[in-house]
């Protein structure tokens, strides 16, 4: 009876469990902010390859669809391109003539089991047609 209650009281792996609570939520958050970059790094990668589309249209309002696409294309530098969707069209807004270029990509996570399907970034941009 006595060793039980001798070890009730012993502290002597106290240390080893608190390290492991804490190291499991510190590696969440650390997971968790590293997917979060990697997902604003293609936002931001996808934003500027359709900066580039608009520009283009705006330079050459005749320009042709695989031009821009190809610029677009060519500004775009995330780890598959090839999963890229681009979308050019035209719109007209209050009587004025606008070309459009809609970027869509999937982006899926590399933390395993989280979520299995892949999250849709998607930017437009829209350029006058004067």
């Amino acid at each position: 009876m006595k060793s039980f209650r001798s070890l009730r009281h012993c502290r002597a792996g106290s240390t080893s469990v608190e390290f492991a609570i804490i190291s499991t939520i510190l590696m969440l958050v650390t997971f968790g902010v590293i997917e979060f970059g990697r997902g604003l790094n293609v936002r931001n990668q996808l934003s500027l390859a359709a900066d580039y589309g608009a520009r283009k249209i705006l330079i050459d309002t005749q320009i042709s669809d695989g031009s821009i696409e190809s610029e677009i294309r060519s500004a775009f530098t995330a780890s598959a391109p090839t999963l890229l969707q681009v979308t050019i069209g035209t719109e007209t807004v209050d009587g004025l003539p606008f070309r459009t270029v809609t970027l869509s990509y999937p982006f899926t996570l590399l933390i395993p089991g989280v979520l299995n399907k892949a999250i849709d970034l998607q930017v437009a941009r829209r350029a006058p047609v004067i």
